[in-house]
């Protein structure tokens, strides 16, 4: 069974009384690390509960009353509580709010939910101060190396984020293991289920059933009226990764409102399968644009949406590939703030962290050329530019390596 970073934390925080949240995309293995921290109160002989909301019978119980509960698990013991889909019930803000109030700290909750949208659909500011949420995203590099029993290979690559970028160098064996597993990673994903997945026809199979599953269950739940526009518009921006997002545009090709496209793109990030970079900027007049810049949470799912599994050094976008690559690394770290830097002239830097460090993507250090990037040196002369390159002889820049 697959080891997530994120564990030990959660272990440290069960005995928090806060609700503990557990949101992301499906099938990123939320119900799993339920299981695993079922498995470790069990291990440390405490009295647990996991439920699913997508039990019928449970849901309208709960629905009913938050003192359902108890008509599912003991009222007078000190017990965990660990709750599938919350998403489902009409009012989760409500039930959380009720059993915590009355019951915390005897009652310790963890919950999970799939989709950012109906967190914010239901969940209001009742819940402020009686909650911790925690991310959860498809398999950090680290962790699809772990999957594959590569600890040497990480204990090569480990170190945290650092200011200024520090390249690292390999063993020329060591540098092609590395990037065969990067190719995989870039190509296939890191869903758990794809990457346990033992040749790469069954990862694809499972890359469509799980975009397939995606659609259905999404588009469904969100209400979206006309579903062959909303999977054109994932293709277009799926054909576009690390390129401005032109709403107008998008609205004018696909022959639907402006306001039909800002729902939808609202959608696809609460359902965490793509997120909108915004720009950076303290010069408003010369540096300001209005439109941001599309990632994927999961090249496995971006390339199945363009039925592309090439591997990256064969695309011609394998530039935008690199760069999702190192978005979906930022993913990993506590990091405030991801921007991009780009004038009024088509001037442009990919990264910009929280005000601190910058980083350009490039195939190759040969595509780098430092006079291009002058203005953005000379008006953030406290900001670092870094170069992270893919193709480099025995060099290769690994950003998420968090343990």
């Amino acid at each position: 069974m697959l080891k997530r970073h994120v564990e030990s934390v959660l272990y440290q925080e069960l005995d928090n009384p806060k609700v503990l949240l557990l949101l992301g995309a499906r099938q990123t293995g939320k119900t799993t690390l339920l299981k695993k921290i079922h498995a470790y109160l069990d291990k440390h002989e405490k009295t647990v509960f996991l439920i699913t909301l997508e039990d019928p019978e449970i849901l309208s119980i709960l629905n009913h009353h938050p003192e359902g509960l108890f008509k599912i698990v003991p009222k007078d013991q000190q017990i965990a509580v660990l709750i599938d889909e919350i998403q489902y019930l009409a009012n989760p803000s409500n039930f959380l709010k009720y059993i915590y109030d009355l019951y915390s700290p005897t009652i310790k909750l963890i919950v999970t939910g799939s989709s950012a949208f109906y967190i914010d659909q239901k969940f209001n500011d009742s819940l402020a101060g009686r909650k911790i949420i925690h991310h959860i995203y498809p398999l950090s590099f680290s962790e699809f190396l772990e999957s594959k029993n590569e600890d040497s290979l990480i204990a090569l690559i480990e170190k945290q984020i650092s200011f200024p970028f520090q390249k690292r160098s390999f063993l020329l064996f060591e540098t092609r293991r590395l990037r065969d597993y990067i190719d995989e990673y870039l190509t296939y994903g890191g869903y758990p289920d794809v990457v346990l997945s033992p040749t790469f026809e069954e990862k694809k199979l499972r890359l469509q059933e799980l975009k397939d599953s995606f659609l259905k269950k999404d588009f469904l739940e969100s209400r979206i009226k006309y579903e062959d526009k909303a999977v054109a518009l994932l293709k277009i921006l799926a054909s576009q990764v690390g390129e401005l997002v032109n709403t107008q545009e998008l609205s004018n090709t696909l022959d639907i409102s402006h306001s039909a496209i800002e729902n939808y793109l609202y959608i696809f990030q609460k359902a965490f399968i793509i997120q909108l970079v915004r720009p950076y900027f303290k010069n408003i007049r010369k540096e300001l644009t209005k439109m941001p810049k599309v990632f994927f949470y999961d090249m496995g799912f971006l390339n199945s949406l363009l039925n592309q599994f090439d591997p990256p050094q064969n695309r011609p976008d394998r530039g935008a590939v690199l760069e999702n690559f190192v978005f979906q690394s930022l993913l990993y770290y506590p990091i405030q703030s991801v921007n991009f830097w780009r004038t009024q002239a088509k001037q442009e830097v990919d990264f910009i962290i929280d005000d601190h460090v910058a980083y350009e993507c490039k195939w190759t250090a040969a595509m780098f050329k430092e006079n291009r990037y002058k203005v953005f040196l000379a008006a953030y002369p406290a900001i670092p530019l870094n170069v992270i390159t893919y193709a480099d002889d025995l060099q290769i820049n690994v950003l998420d390596v968090v343990r």
